[in-house]
């Protein structure tokens, strides 16, 4: 594969996943992030000594990263709304009956 395809399939593939990130898809960005390292990997071997490639490497390199910031929020959002549900459980002693356990109204809004 010539190094034009390889950046044209990194870059397919960092749409796809941000894509999978904001639906909050965690298979597809597994799945991805497989065929993304192994593509990565194939440009690291052949971008090796090119001092060409070089800006071109960098600008992946810098979608890469913001991904993976993408990531790190959507992890964190999911985490919090899981958060949010876990608290919104409430249990409550009633006199002599036991325990109660009470559900509040929740509301949780994931935009894509």
């Amino acid at each position: 594969m010539s190094t034009d395809e390889l950046f044209g399939k990194i870059d397919s593939l960092l749409d796809r996943e941000r894509v999978a990130i904001r639906r909050l898809d965690a298979v597809a960005v597994e799945t991805i992030a497989a065929e993304k390292e192994v593509a990565l990997l194939a440009l690291r071997q052949a971008a090796a000594g090119n001092a060409e490639l070089q800006e071109r490497v960098a600008e992946v390199a810098k979608r890469v990263r913001q991904n993976a910031v993408l990531l790190a929020y959507a992890r964190d959002t999911v985490r919090e709304a899981l958060g949010l549900v876990a608290r919104s459980v409430i249990e409550t002693s009633t006199s002599g009956r036991g325990l109660e356990t009470r559900t509040r109204g929740l509301r949780v809004s994931v935009s894509r």
